[in-house]
């Protein structure tokens, strides 16, 4: 498996450990990919895909710990 088919599955396991549901995870992958799965798609729409997915899960993280707190080990999505 790639790189970033592995990232992306991490990252949805991640988005359901942090309290999402399945449907709205796959909600996030298809307002990028339509009906597509990563597998089907290039590196360019699966990097979309990772930064989505990494914005959502810094949001949950965030509220989880109230918009402080030791936020140290989650630095965010990277920047640009």
């Amino acid at each position: 498996m790639d790189s970033q088919l592995a990232r992306i599955f991490e990252l949805k396991s991640q988005l359901l450990d942090l309290g999402y549901h399945a449907f709205q995870v796959d909600a996030m992958q298809k307002e990028i990919l339509g009906d597509a799965v990563p597998e089907e798609v290039g590196a360019e729409k699966r990097r979309q895909v990772i930064d989505a997915l990494e914005k959502y899960a810094y949001f949950a993280i965030k509220a989880r710990h109230g918009g402080g707190g030791d936020m140290r080990r989650y630095p965010g999505p990277p920047r640009k």
